[in-house]
């Protein structure tokens, strides 16, 4: 994963095709992603709470928690609340059935800078057949299906969802509702996606959630800021 300095993105004329994609890169760090995903299981059932939550955080391992360590909230987390409070929460995340349950169950754990990124990356990682993560990425290529791959129209609405001036129950009750819908939208995705990764001969990944992300993050860091 590479950082990102430029909050809003936008993209080439080809992007309706994904063929700009290197989907060699997309099955990497989809591999990457996927075994990270299968140590933090392990660790969960272990019950090792400092590796579990280095790893689920971000800081043992970028590719553990892109949300967390992309800005630096592992250590914040862990220095508001223990090691232990982390995996708690990893084992509840982990038996949740349904999307609208793993949301409230991360802002009702109150874990400070742990909310909907950090929280449905872990979710995604620790059930990866069942979650997917809704962070500034995965919305944004949420958006950019929903607004038939217009990017302005896109950047704009992104700009909506990062409101600092909303309240908490307020930042809930978005966060919560964006993320029941968008996973139509990442479908739609990993199908085109599936497409191209059949023209440049690569397999896809057979974890839907963790494949989605890995094509979200490919397509935010072939953003083009010339347009």
């Amino acid at each position: 994963m590479q950082t990102c300095n430029t909050e809003y993105v936008t993209i080439g004329p080809d992007m309706s095709e994904l063929s700009f994609l290197d989907m060699n890169d997309v099955r990497s760090q989809y591999q990457r992603r996927s075994a990270v995903s299968k140590e933090l299981i392990r660790l969960l059932e272990r019950a090792n709470a400092k590796k579990f939550a280095d790893l689920a955080l971000g800081i043992s391992d970028v590719d553990g928690n892109y949300s967390a360590a992309e800005h630096g909230l592992g250590p914040q987390i862990l220095a508001a609340r223990s090691a232990s409070t982390v995996l708690e929460l990893g084992n509840r995340l982990a038996v949740c059935s349904e999307p609208k349950q793993m949301v409230e169950t991360i802002y009702a754990a109150r874990v400070p800078n742990l909310k909907i990124s950090v929280g449905s990356e872990i979710a995604m990682m620790v059930r990866p057949t069942t979650f997917w993560v809704a962070n500034t990425r995965s919305i944004w290529a949420h958006l950019l299906v929903k607004h038939s791959f217009d990017y302005a129209k896109a950047n704009e609405e992104l700009r909506l969802y990062r409101d600092p001036e909303r309240t908490s129950e307020m930042d809930y009750r978005l966060w919560k509702a964006i993320y029941l819908i968008m996973e139509k939208d990442l479908i739609r995705l990993g199908e085109m996606a599936e497409a191209e990764a059949i023209a440049q001969k690569v397999k896809k990944g057979s974890d839907r959630n963790i494949w989605f992300d890995a094509i979200a993050n490919a397509i935010y860091e072939k953003r083009s800021t010339s347009g």
